[in-house]
């Protein structure tokens, strides 16, 4: 287990990552999720030990790992880029780290371990070429096996997949899940493809300007973000924001003819308060036929009427996106919906779904 505790890191006067608190457990598939310039990667050079923290410590299990030498580490690096060797073959790239004099294997067993690594990941045909000969998904099997050759205590991944194309990516990603699981490795990957950490992660950490912004299973995240940049952050199409007030009873949405009522004993709002009312595009459905329309009203339920304004395909879904009074919402809808631009639509809310958000500071408040 890999544990930070209250660790702080600048770079002269620029913040790093502020009092990160968090753990990594044992064979667990931990991933870090954040914007450009969040500390992600200062996260994973604070455990590999190329910098320093400002303050705080880091364990490896009991041990402080603070004045300990990178090399005595035993952590393994994946980046982003290739970075392999040129004038070698994809065989001798994968053994390289092998030969470090700080390890004591005999070639026969070097050559055994890059083979069998090599045939896991599917590059076992490969093992005479050189990199430039190859593709770049099949460049980057080859980094990853250079890294899972050896036996670390964790592996830091530096989003090794975001140099890739879309279909490698989804491959590739999919093998990593299932090597870690078959493994039992402990992985920690940071990305700021929010898709691709949502499919990776067993626990999902939201870094933001350096700190935590909310840590959690997957799912919870998604399904009950703390703060509007989370929701935004988590979410593809995006959590639908609209601005309102609550009156101590519901909530007057700014631009929709209608109101959200409010339970006192889910949500702890005062009136007079300024609010952002979240819906996630998934919780909203669209019924286009007065049949539906009877058979789904109950008290729970807001109804209102909506015009398409646009209908785009992703994958499995479709997102569609209406017109409802001076309110744009996106809606997700099964692929067989036939909706075009200018059908007129009811768009549907269970007032349970809703999230409220402080219009000021952006937390979650009910």
């Amino acid at each position: 287990m890999i544990t930070f505790d209250q660790v702080t890191k600048y770079y002269g006067e620029t913040l790093g990552v502020n009092e990160l608190d968090f753990s990594v457990q044992d064979g667990e598939f931990l991933v870090m999720l954040g914007p450009t310039g969040a500390g992600k990667t200062t996260t994973l050079n604070l455990i590999s030990g190329v910098i320093k923290p400002s303050s705080g410590d880091i364990f490896f299990n009991d041990d402080l790992i603070n004045p300990v030498s990178p090399r005595k580490r035993n952590v393994s690096f994946v980046f982003q880029d290739f970075i392999l060797y040129p004038n070698m073959t994809v065989e001798e790239n994968i053994a390289f780290p092998l030969h470090s004099p700080v390890r004591d294997f005999d070639e026969e067993e070097i050559m055994d371990r890059a083979h069998k690594v090599a045939s896991t990941l599917s590059i076992d045909s490969h093992l005479k070429k050189h990199p430039p000969n190859l593709s770049g998904g099949e460049q980057q099997r080859v980094g990853i096996a250079r890294a899972l050759v050896r036996d670390p205590i964790i592996f830091l991944m530096d989003e090794p997949l975001s140099n890739l194309d879309a279909k490698i990516k989804e491959n590739l990603s999919s093998e990593l899940k299932r090597l870690q699981e078959v493994r039992g490795d402990t992985f920690f990957y940071v990305t700021h493809d929010q898709s691709l950490a949502l499919s990776l992660a067993d626990r999902l950490i939201v870094l933001r300007n350096g700190k935590i912004a909310q840590m959690g299973d997957p799912l919870s995240l998604y399904n009950d973000p703390n703060s509007v940049f989370v929701a935004r952050f988590l979410t593809q199409p995006e959590v639908n924001l609209l601005p309102c007030s609550y009156d101590g009873n519901v909530c007057q949405l700014d631009g929709v003819s209608g109101s959200i009522g409010v339970s006192p004993e889910k949500h702890s709002l005062e009136a007079g308060s300024y609010l952002l009312c979240g819906f996630l595009p998934k919780d909203l459905e669209l019924l286009t036929t007065e049949g539906d329309l009877e058979s789904q009203t109950n008290g729970e339920i807001s109804l209102h009427e909506a015009q398409v304004r646009q209908v785009r395909f992703l994958g499995a879904d479709q997102v569609v996106t209406v017109d409802v009074d001076q309110a744009s919402l996106d809606v997700i809808v099964s692929p067989g919906t036939n909706l075009a631009v200018g059908d007129t639509v009811q768009i549907k809310w269970n007032t349970k779904d809703a999230f409220f958000f402080d219009d000021a500071t952006g937390e979650r408040v009910g």
